[in-house]
């Protein structure tokens, strides 16, 4: 996860941004990194907890709504990976999720899930 958002603010900046320290010299920067980071482990518990106490396919039907309510507003153009992040992010916190588990899945689960996303290499956020 840290890799793909220290190359979004590199590109933001056009200046290598490597590391959590190197972040901490851009606040806003940072600010962003930690909101993205909560919304990872808040997905992560979501997807543990659910996985283990609701019916199989729960959970994949959940990120598969997410993945199609989220898929066009992906793959437009934009000038930056960060200003795609945050147009995924903003989709993402809307999306109505189906099954039993629309009514738990609030909006950092939804964003979260978008995140792991990338981590499998389902999506990516540099195009």
């Amino acid at each position: 996860m840290c890799k793909n958002f220290f190359s979004a603010y590199s590109e933001r900046e056009n200046n290598l941004i490597l590391t959590h320290d190197n972040v901490k010299s851009y606040p806003l920067h940072e600010e962003h990194f930690f909101m993205q980071r909560e919304r990872f482990f808040d997905a992560d518990g979501f997807i543990r907890f659910y996985r283990d106490n609701t019916y199989l396919g729960e959970i994949d039907k959940m990120k598969k709504d997410v993945k199609h309510g989220i898929f066009e507003v992906h793959r437009a153009a934009y000038k930056d990976s960060l200003t795609r992040i945050d147009a995924v992010m903003s989709q993402a916190a809307t999306v109505t999720t189906s099954g039993m588990l629309s009514k738990h899945s609030g909006p950092t689960v939804r964003q979260g899930i978008c995140h792991h996303f990338i981590n499998d290499r389902e999506m990516k956020w540099k195009k």
